[in-house]
């Protein structure tokens, strides 16, 4: 004869169930589990229950609605600069674009400016205001949102509420050309590339030093990494010098090459489009010299100035190299 196998689940629910007065559901329980088990119950458990006196109906608020007076302000539109890009050129990389409105945000979105008709604006966010200025050849924003302006003989600072903090006429007693590009720093200091120059000015205003590190060759896009070094393109040439100006390396293109501004390659170092920088040689006595054709290159340059990939663009590419876009504030800072 085969021992019942205990449950101890089962008899602890039987045994529950008894002592609250259901014999009828435990021994159907004790039954369904193959318990034969003979169960003595208390006499309170087998007796009949006193009836249980009612017991007072407690009331219960019923929720209230919450009114219009209660509930909190609706959250304020987060505030974003408009976007308006230049249509690409055929075969220009993203990195080359330019603001058709010549508009500036910082990376947080809480300054916003554009240039036109000359007026300066701030477009956002509130409050916002507009000051006439003269023609500008460029524009770049501070790491606390002033505004850094160039114009042809001047450079000018405008604080975050459109106040006029200093104003230096740059090409008194310091002649460079037609000024090109301007850049920024982390330190909030100045350089401008500037006919065959780079110029650079203290956050005040003051004037810095000026340097020809490419000699008689025009310069054209500038930029400036956390320590002060500069990058600066200089006809087939990328150049880098350190705070002061003075050269540290360069990355030659070769003959009658032009660098075009340059990008922040993804895994670190640069990359820029090269294409002839003329198509004869100067006329001497009377006679031109005319070079072959060769077609626009891509090239990727190390962080130590070494070229590491040289490419040509027969076809404009379907896809650009890996790239950190410049941030839209026009300072060109490097990270």
């Amino acid at each position: 004869m085969l021992r019942p196998r205990v449950v101890w689940s089962e008899l602890l629910t039987a045994r529950s169930l008894l002592l609250a007065g259901s014999l009828l559901t435990a021994n159907r329980l004790l039954v369904t589990s193959g318990l034969l088990l003979s169960v003595s119950l208390p006499s309170a458990a087998c007796s009949p229950q006193a009836p249980v006196a009612p017991q007072p109906a407690v009331a219960v608020a019923a929720p209230t609605a919450q009114t219009s007076a209660d509930a909190p302000p609706p959250a304020a539109p987060r505030f974003v600069c408009p976007t308006s890009e230049s249509k690409a050129e055929p075969g220009m990389p993203p990195w080359e674009r330019k603001s058709a409105l010549r508009e500036l945000a910082s990376d947080d979105n809480t300054q916003c400016v554009r240039f036109g008709d000359g007026k300066l604006e701030r477009l956002g966010p509130p409050p916002t205001w507009e000051r006439d200025e003269e023609k500008l050849e460029r524009m770049a924003l501070t790491t606390r949102g002033d505004v850094i302006l160039m114009g042809f003989f001047r450079l000018a600072r405008v604080s975050t509420d459109g106040k006029p903090l200093w104003e230096t006429r740059f090409q008194e007693g310091h002649s460079c050309g037609a000024p090109s590009s301007l850049a920024v720093g982390w330190q909030d200091e100045i350089v401008i590339s500037c006919g065959y120059s780079l110029m650079r000015f203290a956050p005040d205003g003051t004037f810095g030093w000026q340097k020809w590190p490419a000699g008689d060759t025009h310069l054209g896009q500038v930029a400036i990494d956390r320590a002060g070094a500069i990058y600066v393109t200089a006809g087939g040439k990328l150049i880098r010098t350190d705070s002061t100006g003075e050269p540290t390396w360069q990355a030659s293109t070769g003959f009658n090459r032009w660098v075009h501004p340059f990008g922040l390659l993804e895994a670190g170092g640069f990359v820029f489009r090269t294409t002839m920088a003329a198509r004869h040689s100067p006329t001497q006595n009377g006679v031109r010299r005319y070079y072959l054709h060769e077609p626009p290159e891509l090239v990727s340059v190390s962080q130590d100035g070494k070229v590491i990939a040289r490419d040509k663009l027969e076809v404009t590419p379907t896809e650009w190299p890996a790239h950190r876009p410049w941030s839209r504030d026009g300072a060109f800072r490097i990270p």
